[in-house]
């Protein structure tokens, strides 16, 4: 159905993850603040808030984990 053009594999999502990463990683990391923030903003409660404070540091060290796994399987599979 779909035919090679190249002997060797190309990896977009990869190449993009591993050029784009720290915007990403900064993104996801204000998401929930901002989700928080839209929450409260929209009659919420303050706890909501709160919450996502507590989560923020979590999220940033998953993804920044992420996207150096990311990294790393870059360098060793995508030709230089």
């Amino acid at each position: 159905m779909f035919e090679e053009t190249s002997s060797v594999p190309q990896y977009p999502t990869v190449r993009f993850l591993a050029r784009w990463g720290r915007c990403f990683t900064a993104i996801m990391t204000l998401a929930p603040v901002l989700a928080g923030l839209v929450v409260l903003f929209y009659g919420g409660s303050w706890l909501w808030l709160g919450a996502a404070l507590l989560v923020t540091p979590v999220v940033y060290l998953v993804i920044s984990s992420y996207m150096e796994l990311i990294r790393i399987i870059g360098d060793t599979l995508l030709p230089r």
